[in-house]
């Protein structure tokens, strides 16, 4: 077969076929001696029953299926993240619908959420002037003011329909503080492609 995802130490996998109670959708090989846990079914669901892990991986669940990893090949700094940094990153992203002319936020606002674009295109003005329309893959932002709080100093708005991937201030900032050197990253940015 073709390698689709490489694990390392402290990755898990099956929670997908799990969770919709259906086939796993590939297989799993190891290329070096190695340890696994396997938990059964319901011994994986009573201990998640009732908390946030349970949300959060029905949730990462949904976004996978919608595709979003695919969507983080196509971004430079995304693709690079580990499988353990993907899969928690997706599991703060929620799908959403969006219409032409949507405003994701405006300037002098304080931000709310950052975005990852699936197929809808988002344009942006910014103090500099309007930026080219972004498309699939890239994630937009203004990280600065959603990490303080501050205003945002430029405006983005869908100027096609589509959807999008948001997440909110506050698992962005969680992220980025259990990941310093990926926010580095983004660091002052307003979009990262």
């Amino acid at each position: 077969g073709i390698p689709i995802k490489r694990y390392r130490a402290g990755d898990y996998f099956g929670e997908m076929a799990i969770l919709l109670d259906q086939p796993r959708s590939a297989d799993a090989v190891a290329l070096t001696e190695v340890d696994l846990i396997a938990i059964d079914r319901n011994d994986f669901l009573a201990v998640l029953r009732g908390s946030e892990m349970l949300t959060r991986l029905e949730r990462l669940v949904r976004v996978r299926d919608e595709g979003a990893w695919e969507l983080f090949a196509k971004n430079s700094v995304l693709a690079a993240l580990t499988s353990a940094q993907k899969t928690q990153l997706q599991m703060y992203l929620s799908p959403l619908q969006a219409g032409d002319t949507e405003v994701l936020w405006r300037a002098g606002d304080v931000p709310k959420n950052a975005y990852l674009v699936d197929d809808a295109i988002v344009t942006m003005h910014c103090p500099e002037g309007e930026l080219k329309p972004f498309t699939s893959g890239a994630f937009l932002g203004e990280v600065d003011a959603l990490r303080t709080g501050g205003h945002a100093p430029s405006s983005a708005f869908v100027t096609q329909t589509g959807k999008l991937f948001s997440i909110d201030r506050v698992d962005l900032t969680r992220f980025f503080e259990d990941n310093p050197g990926v926010y580095l990253s983004f660091l002052g940015a307003r979009f990262v492609e």
